[in-house]
């Protein structure tokens, strides 16, 4: 999966929050919209690159997590694999 500008905000977005982040968390923190962020985190998930778990108060939302995996590809120093 190419690493884009888009891709790479996204997956710091990610990397950054103190905690699993929502899809909306991740447009706030990127300044981009939903129809730019839902797209990446489609392609993200599938490539391996992040998970997702139900949203702990939000019903039908997501939240989303970098995988090992995905911190080793975008670079990022990796926290040992669960």
């Amino acid at each position: 999966m190419p690493i884009t500008r888009g891709v790479l905000r996204v997956l710091a977005a990610i990397h950054e929050a103190p905690a699993p982040i929502s899809g909306l968390g991740i447009c706030r923190a990127t300044g981009k919209g939903s129809g730019t962020v839902y797209p990446i985190l489609i392609r993200l998930e599938r490539a391996g690159w992040i998970g997702s778990k139900p949203h702990p108060t939000r019903e039908g939302a997501l939240v989303y997590h970098l995988t090992y995996r995905g911190q080793l590809r975008a670079g990022f120093e990796p926290a040992p694999p669960e």
